[in-house]
């Protein structure tokens, strides 16, 4: 499906696509959706701004979190490792549902095999799919470790 935002700019939009073919389908990098983008264009990797706006928020608190350490920064975007775990969390062995979001317990969320405070790297080789539910039970069960 071709995200084409709002009605009045879907009409400006195929008006000024619809008789030329100056324009390519490209991939939202935030949530997937396909959407149409001129060839001239070094804009968007994203469909909208809500999109925009939510990559820059998310690579912003994870370079926060990974800077404080002085560490390896790496953007790890949740589609990416969606398709490489396959939509399965990886500690309950459950199927995800990619669309259902915090607080949700079956909503999907990125674990750290080796916490960041425990000097894990901030990388895909460190990073796995979970479900909320198993993610806050592992969180519970570090923090009991600790408090030993």
């Amino acid at each position: 499906m071709v995200k084409m935002g709002k009605s009045g700019a879907k009409n400006k939009f195929k008006n000024r696509f619809s008789k030329s073919k100056d324009f390519h389908q490209r991939e939202c990098q935030e949530c997937g959706e396909s959407f149409l983008l001129g060839v001239n264009s070094n804009l968007p990797k994203f469909c909208c701004h809500k999109c925009r706006r939510s990559f820059n928020s998310r690579v912003k608190n994870q370079k926060g979190r990974v800077k404080r350490k002085r560490d390896y920064i790496q953007d790890i975007n949740p589609r990416i490792l969606f398709k490489r775990d396959k939509g399965i969390c990886q500690i309950c062995r459950k199927k995800i549902d990619i669309n259902k979001k915090w607080p949700d317990m079956e909503s999907a969320t990125i674990d750290h095999i080796i916490t960041l405070h425990n000097g894990g790297k901030n990388s895909y080789e460190n990073v796995q799919l979970t479900c909320l539910r198993c993610n806050d039970q592992r969180n519970r069960d570090d923090q009991m470790e600790q408090n030993k």
